[in-house]
C-alpha cells in the first residue's frame, strides 16, 4: 500500500488459492510501486496490467488518483470502477462476503454516521480477533484450523499474522493523514508510524 504527495494512491492483498502457486512470478509488489512511480490513470494502468495478469500469482489491487479508483484482480473481471460508496476485500474478489469483510464494512459504515471519524477508531476496528463460528468461514483449500485462524481481522499467530494496521485519510482540504501501526509475533507492538501532508507538496 501506497500514497504519494500528488494524491497516487494503491494498495494489494494476495488472492488465497494454495493450488495455484507459481514459484517464477514476479513480485507482485511491483504492481503498486509501478502505479505509484506512473503517470497512466488508474482505468488505463489496469487496462494494461490485466493483460498481464496471468504473471503474477492470485492478487486484487486497488488504484486512484484523486480522480477516479479503479479495482482489478487476476481472478476476477476486468478492471471495475469503484464508485461513491463503502467497498471490502480481503483474499478473495472485491466484496466476498467474508465474515470479516461483511463486519468490517458494517463497522466503518456506522462510523461514517458520526460527525466526525478518528483514526483510533479505525484502529479499534483493525484490531478486532473474534473468530467467527466454523459453519461461517469460507473454504479456500487450507483446512478448517487454518480457515479459523484466518477468520479474524486481525490474525495473530505464532507463524502468521497481522504485521501492519494502516489508517489513511484524505480530508476535504486535501490533506492526507497516514497513521501505520506494525505488529510481531502475536500481535505484538513493534512501532508505529505517523505521516501528514498537503496533496501537491513538495
Amino acid at each position: 500500500m501506497g500514497v504519494t504527495t500528488t494524491g497516487r494512491f494503491a494498495a494489494l492483498t494476495n488472492y488465497r488459492d494454495p493450488l495455484a502457486r507459481k514459484s517464477s512470478a514476479p513480485s507482485r509488489g511491483l504492481l503498486v510501486s509501478g502505479f505509484l512511480t506512473g503517470s497512466a490513470s488508474p482505468h488505463d494502468y489496469l487496462v494494461t496490467l490485466s493483460s498481464q495478469r496471468e504473471r503474477y500469482e492470485g492478487f486484487n489491487l486497488v488504484a486512484g488518483d484523486g480522480n477516479a479508483i479503479y479495482y482489478l484482480g487476476n481472478h476476477g473481471p476486468r478492471p471495475q470502477e469503484l464508485h461513491p460508496g463503502i467497498y471490502g476485500v480481503s483474499n478473495h474478489l472485491m466484496d466476498t462476503p467474508w465474515p470479516k469483510v461483511t463486519l468490517a464494512k458494517q463497522r466503518l459504515a456506522a462510523l461514517l454516521q458520526q460527525p466526525h471519524i478518528v483514526p483510533e477508531a479505525l484502529f479499534a476496528m483493525l484490531a478486532d480477533r473474534s473468530i467467527p463460528a466454523d459453519r461461517e468461514l469460507p473454504d479456500t483449500g487450507v483446512g478448517i484450523e487454518r480457515e479459523r485462524e484466518l477468520g479474524s481481522i486481525f490474525i495473530a499467530s505464532s507463524a502468521y499474522g497481522t504485521r501492519a494496521s494502516t489508517v489513511l485519510l484524505l480530508h476535504s482540504n486535501a490533506c492526507v493523514q497516514f497513521e501505520e501501526r506494525r505488529f510481531a509475533v502475536l500481535g505484538e507492538p513493534e512501532g508505529d508510524t505517523k505521516l501528514s501532508f498537503s496533496i501537491g507538496a513538495d
